[in-house]
């Protein structure tokens, strides 16, 4: 019997070396990824053509509003959606205009035009117009109002704020002991303070109605709710649900009664809405 030769292999055995590809084979294998690769390049000249026009069309927009990147504008509105896109190019230069009337000057106006792009892509009636208009209604002068959408720039692509209004601004009353002051007043007092609470603006009614109950039904009264509002507005935008996870910590870790856990509602509402979890050593440093 001739013993296989070291290196040589058997048909079926288990020391059988893979054949390796032919070249017919590998061409075959590498058909799809050369495809992919010509479709992925022509994609992106068809976006940087599409850029290239969008520039085209979008510089007189960015002369009026100070901008002088161009470029950086285009792919700015080319990230919105078409119908958005072409609402920019549309409508535009119109927004600026009306914006520019409110007294915003050009150098807010490019700022807007940078961070939230969409608000120029309506008519300025159906959107730019409404938001400037709800805000300043709250005493906020068009300047404030723009801060607030700088801060915060999906408030911009917002339709409406009166809901979100109509259930912050009893709350603000009921909480305030200042005299003279409506709801809507010490709302925008808010806001001038911290431009960032518009995102308060940007929830359904019933989920802030909801998230006011809750934190109400944990121990806070008005006065005391209004007061943590002030020092992070975001402590209205957390569910219930999460709030009873971190009750539970403290409870389990610390032995903290209700009464202690609206105590650190109402002093360290930052704590709340932090963007990481703290740790038990925080919280202890917390709680003393």
């Amino acid at each position: 019997m001739r013993l296989p030769m070291h290196g040589s292999s058997t048909r079926g055995g288990h020391g059988s070396l893979p054949r390796p590809l032919t070249a017919p084979l590998c061409s075959l294998l590498l058909l799809p990824l050369m495809a992919l690769m010509m479709s992925w390049k022509w994609w992106c000249g068809m976006a940087s053509q599409w850029q290239c026009l969008l520039a085209a069309g979008l510089a007189s927009l960015a002369a009026a509003c100070g901008v002088a990147d161009v470029a950086a504008v285009a792919r700015t509105v080319a990230a919105l959606d078409g119908p958005r896109q072409q609402g920019v190019l549309v409508h535009g230069l119109a927004v600026a205009a009306y914006l520019q009337g409110l007294g915003i000057v050009p150098a807010q106006l490019g700022r807007l035009l940078r961070r939230c792009p969409e608000l120029y892509s309506w008519l300025s009636e159906e959107r730019a117009g409404v938001l400037f208009s709800q805000l300043m209604r709250l005493g906020l002068s068009a300047g404030q109002a723009a801060v607030c959408f700088e801060t915060q720039p999906p408030a911009a692509g917002m339709p409406r704020f009166e809901a979100a209004i109509a259930v912050l601004a009893p709350l603000m009353a009921a909480g305030s002991q200042v005299a003279g002051r409506s709801g809507e007043q010490l709302l925008g007092d808010l806001l001038k303070k911290q431009p960032g609470g518009v995102q308060l603006l940007q929830y359904r009614s019933e989920v802030l109605q909801r998230n006011v109950d809750n934190l109400l039904q944990l121990g806070l009264s008005g006065e005391q709710l209004m007061i943590s509002m002030r020092r992070n507005p975001a402590l209205l935008t957390r569910p219930p649900e999460r709030l009873a996870k971190l009750e539970a910590v403290l409870q389990q870790e610390l032995g903290a009664d209700r009464q202690l856990w609206a105590k650190m509602l109402r002093h360290h509402p930052r704590w709340q809405v932090a963007e990481r979890p703290l740790s038990g050593s925080e919280r202890r440093r917390l709680w003393r």
